[in-house]
């Protein structure tokens, strides 16, 4: 496999992992607290991922720009095709949850339930959606990188 695959993929992967992980464990879990401690949680979470997920989708986008521009022509579909996945998930984000995320941020524990769980069910919603383009990016980008 070409440098430029291997990176890819191990790129795209650790983010896949972590969003993945996030999804299917961390958010689940704070909807069992009470809202204030859920807030809380979802508030910290937000303030410590902002910047090392920005710098983290990047460069998973930067390196399956680069797997699939140096990659063969049985290969270069895949790459592209997974690599769309994650700039369509970049996309996604800005979009739909980085507006959701300030709301959580500017969010008190004073503020109507319902409107929390709303906020949140949207947020959800979204990061579904990331995790699906993520997981079929990395599947692309992988079988891209067995023909690289």
């Amino acid at each position: 496999m070409k440098t430029a695959s291997v990176i890819s993929v191990a790129a795209a992967a650790s983010l896949t992992g972590n969003e993945f992980c996030s999804w299917a464990f961390v958010h689940r879990a704070a909807k069992r607290l009470p809202m204030e401690h859920e807030l809380a949680l979802e508030k910290r979470l937000t303030q410590m991922m902002i910047g090392p997920m920005a710098l983290w989708m990047i460069g998973a986008l930067a390196a399956g720009i680069w797997s699939a521009s140096a990659s063969t022509p049985t290969a270069k579909p895949y790459a592209w095709a997974g690599t769309s996945c994650y700039a369509a998930m970049i996309g996604l984000t800005l979009a739909g949850n980085m507006p959701l995320n300030a709301a959580t941020l500017r969010a008190s524990a004073d503020m109507d339930s319902q409107q929390w769980a709303d906020t949140r069910r949207k947020w959800d919603r979204l990061h579904t959606a990331r995790n699906a383009l993520n997981l079929t990016g990395l599947a692309l980008l992988s079988l891209g990188a067995t023909g690289s």
